[in-house]
């Protein structure tokens, strides 16, 4: 017999197909870290080991450096890159830390938190979060002019810097054993399905908002044109021929 439990479940599920088509493969997100961490690896291993050689050099100009001293360079250009992976680890994001974060900066901040908290969540959820990361990076170039103080910026931080940590936050206190069980007729696993969803809604219309403004402008930088320059070659045309 399906309990009511099993239904609440399966119809969260089915999320996971509605939604999978438009979004970002988490794979490809992961790949993308890591291309960033590797360069920052090779950045500072190479300025590190291009330090230590020029060290030595210098050291060489005034005293040989033998056998021993070559194999304490090259001893100590491994060390540099070794530690040139380590530092290049991106460091964990806490949940404060995105409502805090410049506007250009927020969609990527909110994106690692989620990925931080992927593990612990059930597959519909995760196929959310990762629709959820795919908006806020679809917003791009619009953060970088948007008005820090006004409504839209306010909004955003608000769903991402406060609402949609709260959520997962609150889900992931309540015990593993119990997410699926059902209480007082709420289950904590379609309880933060249900929230989701809604926060991945809000931001859309957030995301329909900052495009509708850019396209007012664009309309009114168009229109702008028009009248200038057809409207000045409308009067060139309609004035008499100089002497």
């Amino acid at each position: 017999m399906v309990s009511d439990v099993d239904r609440t479940i399966e119809r969260a599920n089915g999320t996971l197909e509605r939604v999978r088509a438009r979004v970002v493969s988490p794979g490809k997100r992961s790949l993308q870290r890591q291309l960033r961490r590797a360069k920052r690896a090779t950045a500072i291993g190479v300025g590190g080991a291009f330090t230590v050689l020029l060290i030595a050099l210098v050291i060489g100009m005034f005293q040989p450096l033998g056998t021993l001293g070559i194999l304490a360079v090259m001893l100590a250009m491994m060390m540099v890159m070794c530690a040139a992976v380590l530092f290049s680890r991106e460091p964990d994001i806490s949940a404060e830390t995105i409502g805090q974060a410049s506007l250009p900066q927020i969609a990527d901040r909110t994106d690692r938190w989620l990925d931080q908290q992927r593990r612990a969540l059930p597959a519909p959820a995760q196929v959310l979060t990762d629709s959820i990361g795919k908006r806020l990076a679809s917003f791009g170039s619009q953060l970088e002019t948007l008005d820090a103080s006004g409504p839209q910026a306010h909004e955003l931080r608000r769903l991402v810097g406060e609402e949609l940590p709260d959520l997962v936050t609150r889900y992931r206190r309540v015990p593993e054993p119990l997410r699926r069980t059902e209480r007082n007729g709420r289950v904590a696993e379609a309880e933060l399905i249900d929230g989701l969803k809604l926060l991945d809604r809000q931001i859309d219309d957030l995301g329909q908002s900052l495009a509708a403004t850019d396209m007012d402008r664009l309309s009114s930088h168009k229109r702008y044109l028009e009248l200038r320059y057809e409207g000045d070659a409308e009067s060139a045309a309609g004035e008499p021929p100089r002497p």
